[in-house]
């Protein structure tokens, strides 16, 4: 953490230093510079980067996650102790830890460097007499709501505020702000292809809302994109649930994780149901994701258009049929594994069932039960295969006598 405090004191002094002359600069090639200005001295600069902004300066900021992941640290091992957990596990709670801290560390240092950058251009404005300033953020999908409202809004030097009207707004702020003067900036603004993702030039009086409806909303492709990005935080987690679950059945590539999503369903909803049932005695017996598929196959192939023994012909089955074929890790409602049911046992409960039970429900619709040896299975009267379940061997024993 004092090595992070010293590396990032010298960044943030060169970022203020280099931006500054950069915004002198161009501010000089758009507009007469009428105010002198000299070079910038060391303790200007010491003074400003230090200055606390929201309530802290980023030194105080660095030892309060030094604090934080202490207290962090010292709680797992503490818990990890008193439940005599086995030192793996441990391990990767403290590694998660360390993850977490490293995160918020580059995140320090991203958003420090963009205020020292932005303060820097506030004095060079001040400096050139710039009375006024555009807020500009990036055309591209990672642009949060925020910051692409606040897009080509104009606002005074002197009424210029850290998170309300100046950037950064947020953590990671990626926007920045142009001087307004007399001189035309160009016909063109620099954004990036929603679709391929590489640099391309738009309007300049676009806004990013405009440009979001025009290059985003009105482009399918763009569009589910722009989907995939805002999921992302929430796939990323699923991603390692997948992972820790599936493993080697799983892509480690998360961008191949979210294509399969979002672009594959058949393929995403045969992982879906592997998931949930991986664990069960049915799914260990597969040693992987494509023999799950194939045995998934199998019911198809197997049991669509089998005739049962009372002449109701199979014409297709559910997807509750097919999650209670395999089972489920845990039953939702006794939080018990729910074992599955073997595809010839299935068969012989439509051809050569203990008994047969009709039913009909409030909405007239008309199920059939077919009690069999190893299995109970459910059908609708328009042949599609709904529900089984292993049958009670309680239950086999009466039935027989």
């Amino acid at each position: 953490f004092q090595s992070q405090r010293d590396l990032l004191h010298d960044h943030l002094a060169d970022t203020f230093r280099d931006t500054y002359y950069q915004t002198v600069y161009a501010v000089s090639q758009q507009t007469p510079v009428l105010a002198s200005f000299a070079h910038i001295d060391t303790e200007t600069v010491e003074r400003l980067i230090l200055r606390p902004w929201l309530d802290s300066d980023f030194s105080s900021r660095i030892w309060a996650d030094k604090s934080k992941l202490l207290r962090e640290l010292e709680t797992t091992l503490a818990q990890s102790f008193v439940r005599d957990e086995p030192l793996q596990r441990t391990s990767k709670k403290l590694a998660e830890r360390m993850g977490v801290s490293m995160n918020r560390a580059a995140a320090l240092v991203e958003t420090e460097s963009a205020h020292a950058a932005g303060q820097a251009t506030l004095r060079g404005y001040a400096e050139t007499g710039v009375g006024k300033y555009q807020f500009e953020a990036a055309l591209d999908l990672k642009t949060c709501a925020v910051c692409g409202a606040m897009d080509g809004k104009v606002f005074r030097r002197a009424e210029a505020m850290v998170g309300v009207n100046y950037n950064p707004l947020h953590p990671r702020c990626r926007c920045t702000t142009v001087p307004v003067t007399g001189f035309d900036v160009g016909e063109k603004r620099a954004a990036r292809d929603p679709v391929t993702g590489k640099g391309v030039y738009v309007d300049g009086n676009l806004t990013y809302e405009e440009w979001y409806r025009k290059y985003v909303e009105e482009v399918p492709e763009a569009k589910r994109k722009a989907g995939m990005h805002r999921a992302e935080p929430a796939d990323r987690e699923q991603h390692a649930r997948y992972l820790e679950r599936l493993g080697g059945n799983v892509s480690k590539s998360f961008a191949s994780f979210q294509e399969m999503k979002y672009n594959e369903p058949d393929k995403w909803g045969d992982l879906q149901d592997y998931y949930k049932s991986r664990g069960t005695n049915m799914i260990s017996a597969f040693t992987s994701f494509e023999d799950y598929r194939q045995y998934k196959q199998r019911i198809t192939v197997e049991l669509v258009g089998l005739e049962t023994s009372d002449g109701v012909q199979v014409k297709g089955q559910s997807k509750h049929f097919i999650e209670r074929v395999f089972g489920t890790t845990h039953d939702p409602k006794t939080k018990r594994p729910r074992t599955g049911v073997d595809i010839a046992d299935i068969k012989d409960a439509l051809r050569n069932p203990l008994k047969i039970q009709r039913r009909t429900d409030a909405k007239s619709r008309v199920s059939i039960k077919y009690l069999g040896r190893q299995a109970e299975v459910a059908i609708n009267a328009d042949g599609t295969l709904v529900s089984v379940n292993p049958m009670d061997q309680e239950k086999r024993r009466r039935l027989e006598a």
